[in-house]
């Protein structure tokens, strides 16, 4: 007998099979307790494919172009990670470069690396490792706090320089978007296709 936690409310539920497309609902709240969707794991492999390439272009195109006084000034995430390193800010440029770079692009790396295979029906090596990493970095991964300051900084800059949005700035606000969709991928989902592609 496998038992179900609400995630709203805490009742437990024992779990039932459910029809293709089907959902289970918690009796007290009317809260999703789980799904049983084939395509959900591919479609996440896809968003997780789309977000690796926006991630490429985020990080290898200007955020932003200023044009001050006649001069062209260009800014990458990289060089706001520089120019706080050079301004005296080592420990919070270490802190945007991890949050802002090095844990979202590990989140979705070990995302491809648990859903290609599943998505194809193999076994994954290393699947349950692999999926309680990405649960204890998650947390870490900022991506939307990252959008916000952008935003932020571009609309007061705005007041002294003419600014241009670069490529990098739409693809952060499309990365931002895909991986709060990542994010609504329940564990218990992964969890479930790790252990029945085992069992197989």
């Amino acid at each position: 007998m496998t038992l179900i936690a609400c995630p709203d409310c805490d009742l437990l539920h024992q779990r039932q099979p459910l029809p293709v497309g089907g959902s289970a609902r918690c009796t007290r709240c009317d809260a999703v307790l789980y799904r049983d969707n084939p395509a959900e794991i591919s479609r996440h492999l896809a968003l997780v494919i789309a977000a690796l390439l926006l991630f490429v272009l985020a990080n290898s195109h200007p955020v932003v172009t200023m044009d001050l006084q006649g001069q062209q000034l260009s800014c990458t995430l990289w060089d706001a990670v520089w120019v706080l390193h050079d301004k005296g800010l080592s420990p919070l440029s270490v802190v945007v470069f991890l949050t802002a770079l090095v844990f979202p692009l590990l989140d979705t790396l070990l995302l491809l690396l648990l859903l290609w295979p599943l998505a194809q029906g193999r076994p994954v090596w290393g699947g349950r490792i692999l999926l309680r990493v990405i649960q204890r970095i998650r947390p870490w991964s900022m991506m939307d706090v990252l959008f916000l300051s952008m935003l932020i900084a571009v609309v007061k800059l705005a007041n002294t320089a003419e600014v241009i949005p670069g490529v990098a700035l739409w693809s952060f606000a499309a990365l931002t978007l895909l991986l709060a969709a990542l994010a609504a991928l329940e564990p218990r989902t992964l969890w479930e296709r790790l252990i029945e592609v085992e069992s197989a």
